[in-house]
């Protein structure tokens, strides 16, 4: 290890992290601890709140299907911790980072206790995550750092009482990373200092996500089901995701497959909307994959396509192009940040006009795929993983 350089001890603090029952949620978290972790130079554990609610039938099954997830287990060779905090739905929103807070307390205290005093919090997520955070750190004395990653700023920010809460979080953190530069003009317009804002982008893990040869991508077409003309959709299945508007346009494009891959809450709303547009037999739903598996389907695939409202920095359209499949995608958060004329089309107005004519423009061969995954080469962690280093240990060195 070089000379000025210190083992960091950190504690991740998200409810957005990967678990035995759901084990893509949040998994950018993960993904950025991961490649943190390959430089030997930090050591940590996560504490990973899940939701509870004393109802389990109807509108609030969702909060059963969780209760599998043991109080701590090891993911990844990563110690986590899930404790429980109670949530009032729908109206209790306010209400949810000081219920998480002290219920990770009584978590926090007992790994401390148990020897591992961490030098820094590290946070995910402004709200209700990165308050919560702040509420934890003051308890502790500890230092702060809470990352930014899309719709805790591009949406609860703007409301009153939360972008409140979020505010005053900002202002007692040692530091700020957002995940895209627009979250970071947001949060300075919000008035955040932006001296203690730095933009570290998500990167790719080029070992998993990688361009296949064409003979080995017509195999992955044929064991797919992907022949032909195949548009892929990758995310959470959420309104917010905008996979309404990408069914109508596969509805007006006559012989395009469409494979959707992921869970959420809207699925089965999703599959209505696909039975109603007579696309049952153009649309496959994909679900529990890999990260392996999913390199395979990135590249069976002629376009991503992401149509949302809202994105922070979306991990699928940096996926997709280090595989060297072109994007089109609705001009949210960062994606204009990543893509360029050379590998994907920014749709401006989020248009299903333009939507459909964009991607008959990529299904038309207007992109090169070698050209495409080039370009997602230079997509890395290393940048990312280096300014996290740079950040902890200043705040280490400021604490000693």
């Amino acid at each position: 290890m070089q000379e000025g350089i210190f083992l960091i001890k950190t504690l991740l603090f998200s409810s957005l992290y990967p678990n035995s029952k759901q084990p893509r949620h949040g998994i950018f978290v993960e993904n950025r601890l991961r490649q943190l972790l390959k430089s030997r130079q930090v050591e940590t554990k996560v504490v990973a709140p899940i939701a509870s609610f004393p109802l389990k039938f109807g509108p609030f099954k969702r909060y059963a299907e969780l209760d599998p997830v043991p109080q701590r287990e090891l993911l990844n060779q990563i110690d986590v911790y899930h404790p429980r905090y109670t949530v009032i739905p729908k109206i209790g929103h306010n209400l949810t980072p000081k219920r998480m807070a002290a219920a990770a307390l009584l978590v926090i205290r007992e790994i401390i206790n148990n020897g591992f005093d961490f030098d820094v919090i590290d946070a995910h997520y402004f709200f209700p995550d990165g308050v919560a955070a702040s509420i934890i750190a003051k308890e502790l004395n500890k230092p702060l750092a809470i990352t930014a990653r899309g719709t805790d700023i591009n949406l609860f920010a703007d409301y009153k009482t939360s972008g409140a809460m979020i505010k005053n979080a900002a202002e007692h953190s040692s530091t700020i990373i957002c995940v895209a530069d627009s979250l970071r003009q947001k949060l300075i317009a919000k008035g955040v200092n932006a001296d203690k804002i730095s933009v570290l982008r998500n990167g790719v893990d080029n070992t998993i996500f990688y361009q296949l040869a064409e003979d080995e991508r017509e195999d992955l077409k044929q064991k797919l089901n992907m022949l032909g003309l195949t548009v892929l959709a990758v995310g959470n299945l959420s309104k917010v995701k905008g996979f309404d508007l990408l069914l109508d346009a596969i509805a007006k494009l006559s012989d395009v497959k469409l494979v959707i891959v992921g869970e959420g809450e809207e699925k089965e709303t999703l599959k209505r909307k696909a039975d109603a547009l007579n696309l049952y037999k153009r649309v496959k739903f994909v679900t529990n994959i890999n990260q392996n598996e999913l390199c395979e389907y990135y590249n069976a695939a002629d376009v991503l396509a992401l149509s949302s409202v809202r994105e922070g920095m979306p991990n699928v359209v940096l996926e997709s192009i280090a595989c060297g499949t072109p994007v089109v995608a609705t001009n949210v958060g960062g994606v204009s940040e990543v893509l360029n004329e050379n590998c994907g089309i920014i749709i401006q107005n989020r248009d299903l006009n333009e939507l459909v004519a964009a991607i008959k423009e990529t299904l038309g061969g207007k992109f090169n795929r070698n050209s495409v995954a080039a370009i997602g080469a230079e997509n890395s962690w290393s940048q990312t993983t280096q300014g996290q280093l740079d950040i902890f240990n200043m705040i280490k060195g400021k604490k000693a």
